[in-house]
């Protein structure tokens, strides 16, 4: 899933409408210089995450409860 979707998920869960704003890291960084490193480091550039690592090393691994779910088990 993309951020919008991890976001609209939650405010979902926390029965709020989602209003997402994108705002340039560039501009972030030049208003709140502290955050250039992180913003301009580690977040400028995607990834995708996986647990094929844990799965080869616990064969048995499943994860059986969805983000939808867990979310919102975690909200109540």
């Amino acid at each position: 899933m993309c951020w919008d979707q991890w976001y609209q998920l939650t405010a979902e869960a926390a029965g709020v409408v989602t209003q997402l704003v994108h705002i340039p890291s560039d501009f972030i960084a030049a208003c709140i210089p502290e955050t250039r490193g992180g913003l301009l480091g580690d977040k400028a550039v995607s990834v995708v995450f996986d647990n094929t690592k844990i799965k080869r090393f616990v064969p048995g691994y499943c994860a059986t409860v969805p983000f939808t779910q867990g979310i919102r088990q975690t909200m109540a």
